[in-house]
């Protein structure tokens, strides 16, 4: 499912909701993973736990993953512990720091 299929188009929340609707999971339970600005919005709007992968072409600005409830630098970063420890966390704040990266850093969520 897509945000083309279920308008409005992210950043609105529509597209989570009606993709956790089948599967009978509150929104509040569910994890989104995101590396735009539009997803991340959607995402935390939706009422979900947020872990971005920042688009290193187009990250987004610095308030928006401060939206995120934990920032990876890579899809290698998005381990089993992350997504577990996300999903369970209250509220989160966290930058999940490992090798340095090949493209330069990635902003951090800030607290």
């Amino acid at each position: 499912m897509s945000s083309e299929e279920v308008p409005p188009e992210k950043p609105a929340p529509d597209v989570y909701l009606e993709a956790l609707r089948p599967l009978h999971i509150a929104t509040h339970k569910a994890v989104a993973v995101e590396d735009c600005a539009n997803g991340i919005r959607a995402a935390h709007a939706a009422g979900m736990r947020v872990i971005a992968i920042p688009n290193r072409r187009y990250p987004p600005p610095d308030g928006v993953l401060a939206l995120a409830d934990a920032v990876c630098r890579s899809p290698g970063e998005l381990a089993p512990t992350v997504i577990r420890h996300t999903a369970t966390a209250r509220m989160l704040r966290a930058a999940i720091v490992s090798r340095p990266s090949e493209t330069g850093p990635v902003p951090e969520a800030s607290a």
